[in-house]
């Protein structure tokens, strides 16, 4: 069949041992959210018209990635744990609809263990939660990961409490996207040179919206540094994650901003493609 305008949808269901693909030959809708926020992002797909052996296959695996883009072009939009799978019956067509969560296997009731001595330091400590997490680390170049943790840090307990006890003592923040875990400073992208350009030209469908500004996300900011915050809307952008710089350029908007929440909606036979976010400015 066809591709919708030229659209690119595909979701893999990871196994131990194998990888199913289900791409373009199946009517697929997605509903990936995404935040700064140390609970797990969440990813909706639904599919129709699944055969016994695929819905089984689904049923007894537990990682699910969707892939999005355009033309020959698929760039990763979410990878998660599955939680839920469950289809339902509208006579012709049968929908099965799979929900994940990013890094939640990771966090749930996940305990870490440190011991380290006095002179250790931030770095030493977050790689090795990490490691005992089982996730890719990437951290912001600004943090001061070097720093020493005076009298050492003895932790056993869940690795969402040691994280919080260290991003605290260098005004950072973290997160799991995409099953990486992210360590950020607050007001910050994750990498500072690295900038989605997005305007009327290619992608901006209106113009941004203020943002009350009883909603400036501490997330992105600490309380005492106000900033102005928007919400945008473009065709979709499934490299664009929480952590990120976006520039905007508009009639009445124009700049650099910190991506705080990411919205991608669609399907490949769906009206919508699009990707909504909130964003403040960088400070």
């Amino acid at each position: 069949m066809t591709k919708q305008f030229l659209r690119n949808v595909e979701v893999r269901i990871i196994g131990e041992n194998d990888t199913l693909v289900l791409n373009q030959g199946l009517d697929t809708v997605f509903e990936v959210r995404k935040d700064r926020s140390t609970t797990p992002n969440e990813a909706r797909v639904a599919i129709k018209n699944l055969s016994d052996t695929t819905r089984q296959f689904i049923q007894s695996n537990k990682g699910l990635e969707i892939y999005t883009g355009y033309d020959n072009e698929l760039i990763l939009l979410a990878k998660c744990d599955i939680t839920r799978r469950a289809t339902e019956w509208q006579p012709p067509d049968s929908i099965t609809n799979i929900e994940g969560y990013d890094g939640l296997f990771a966090l749930k009731n996940k305990r870490v263990v440190l011991g380290l001595a006095d002179g250790a330091t931030i770095n030493q400590a977050v790689q090795s939660i990490a490691k005992q997490m089982g996730l890719k680390l990437i951290a912001n170049a600004g943090i001061a990961l070097k720093t020493p943790l005076k009298g050492g840090y003895t932790h056993t307990g869940t690795a969402s409490q040691a994280l919080d006890d260290l991003v605290g003592i260098v005004n950072a923040s973290w997160g799991i996207v995409n099953n990486t875990l992210i360590f950020t400073l607050r007001g910050k992208a994750l990498n500072e040179t690295k900038v989605l350009t997005i305007s009327p030209q290619n992608g901006l469908l209106a113009q941004p919206e203020v943002l009350d500004d009883t909603l400036v996300s501490e997330r992105v900011l600490p309380k005492q540094i106000k900033a102005t915050g928007y919400q945008i809307t473009m065709l979709l952008r499934p490299q664009l994650n929480p952590f990120d710089l976006i520039e905007v350029q508009s009639n009445f908007v124009n700049g650099l901003f910190v991506v705080d929440t990411v919205e991608h909606l669609g399907g490949n036979r769906t009206g919508e493609f699009i990707t909504r976010a909130t964003i403040y400015e960088r400070k």
